[in-house]
């Protein structure tokens, strides 16, 4: 297996033979003959295959970072970024994940966890398995990359994505499992914030649908591409630590936007 290394802008878009060649005396940079690109930054999107994982690539390559999307099992067609293919669904899956690409993700100072609600079962039917599969995803499989890329001393800003709308709007409206792994995910970003005041640590709750949505003061509605817009400012951010508002007055009494 040839080594890893990130498409960065400029170049043409993701192809096994049209990868780019990372320079290693100077990280960030990606020499092609003639032509040496500085980029933004290396970013790692997990669960990169959803409406939202898929528009922050765009987004983030287009802004000039080299992206590294994960996905498991469907590889978007005709998207920028290097995709790489990782199981998060289980402890020992993750850190095959984080082994297996580590030479890749050891570049990486940025990362999004955008994994999503995983069940689509009545709530009558759903058993303990599913909780299992949804907090493993978005909370266990949080804390060990980013405890990870924090272990590399290479990680400057991470944002966790939760979900916000479970249990209202179709085709979740019947899910439990997210909702309950989004708290946990919630106290995770807090204590690694406590932990870690050098990188900044953050959770925003776009909606699981097209609508999606940033909770802000005036919970205005936002679409997707606004969403991503408001998680790569997040994560562009060169503040320290995380500085995150209550708000109990909305529907979900959702904590969401630094300050």
């Amino acid at each position: 297996m040839g080594k890893e290394c990130l498409v960065y802008p400029g170049s043409r878009r993701n192809r096994p033979h049209d990868r780019g060649h990372a320079d290693g005396k100077h990280p960030g940079v990606v020499s092609r003959p003639g032509k040496t690109v500085a980029v933004a930054g290396n970013a790692l999107i997990t669960g990169a295959s959803g409406l939202l994982g898929r528009e922050l690539s765009r987004l983030l390559y287009r802004r000039g970072f080299a992206v590294a999307a994960q996905y498991y099992s469907h590889l978007p067609e005709e998207m920028p970024g290097n995709w790489i293919q990782g199981d998060l669904s289980s402890p020992d899956a993750t850190r095959d994940f984080l082994r297996h690409h580590q030479a890749l993700l050891q570049r990486c100072s940025y990362f999004v966890h955008a994994y999503g609600p995983i069940s689509s079962k009545a709530l009558n039917e759903l058993d303990s398995a599913d909780f299992l599969r949804d907090f493993q995803g978005n909370v266990v499989a949080f804390h060990a990359i980013s405890t990870q890329l924090l272990q590399w001393g290479v990680l400057e800003s991470a944002v966790a994505v939760g979900f916000s709308d479970v249990g209202k709007i179709r085709p979740y409206r019947m899910i439990m499992t997210h909702a309950a792994a989004k708290n946990a995910l919630l106290l995770l970003v807090l204590s690694l914030a406590g932990e870690n005041p050098r990188v900044r640590f953050n959770m925003v709750s776009p909606s699981t649908l097209a609508g999606a949505r940033i909770v802000d003061p005036d919970h205005e509605p936002l679409g997707v591409a606004a969403a991503a817009t408001a998680i790569a400012n997040t994560l562009e951010a060169k503040i320290s630590g995380i500085h995150l508002r209550v708000t109990p007055d909305h529907p979900d009494g959702e904590v969401a936007h630094a300050l």
